[in-house]
């Protein structure tokens, strides 16, 4: 089965989150399978039909789950960020699709008190106002950096991955 497309130290410490929660996903991966083993519920949303068609056919593939789950199709990427709106509050929304800085921004509305909103590749130039943000609410910030497989055959490359709990 795969694994979140993550570095091991990011891996290790989303299980601790996600096991037993309810969770949002923006972009459909390796990592969607992987969650619908471990949430109460799962909730992801992608903009690629062949990404949807793809996940939901190994989520079907791994029989019964003791997670409910629901897969979004969403292709207009200016509804995509909106789409987290139709599904309520969450322990855990994970931002690694498209338009990361617009669903970070509409995620804070449906994380708990005490919930963790997670950006990966966090150290991206384009996410710094958006991180600036969340520091400046309060929420807190754990970040986890190591290497994991690039989008090539046999490439590594180093990432990061920024873990915030919401405030009380």
């Amino acid at each position: 089965m795969a694994e979140p497309w993550l570095c091991p130290e990011a891996i290790e410490f989303l299980e601790r989150i996600v096991t037993g929660a309810r969770v949002f996903e923006f972009g459909m991966g390796g990592s969607t399978p992987w969650l619908a083993e471990r949430a109460l519920a799962l909730v992801s949303v992608d903009h690629s039909s062949t990404w949807y068609d793809r996940v939901k056919d190994k989520i079907v593939a791994l029989g019964e789950l003791a997670a409910e789950w629901t897969l979004v199709l969403c292709e207009d990427l200016a509804h995509y960020p909106a789409t987290i709106h139709q599904h309520g509050w969450f322990d855990v929304v994970i931002v690694d699709g498209r338009e990361r800085v617009l669903c970070v921004t509409a995620a804070v509305l449906h994380v708990v008190v005490g919930g963790w909103l997670v950006l990966d590749d966090s150290e991206r130039k384009g996410y710094s106002s958006i991180v600036k943000t969340l520091k400046q609410l309060g929420w807190q910030e754990i970040i986890k950096r190591g290497q994991k497989a690039g989008s090539k055959e046999g490439q590594i490359v180093t990432t990061q991955t920024s873990f915030y709990r919401r405030p009380e």
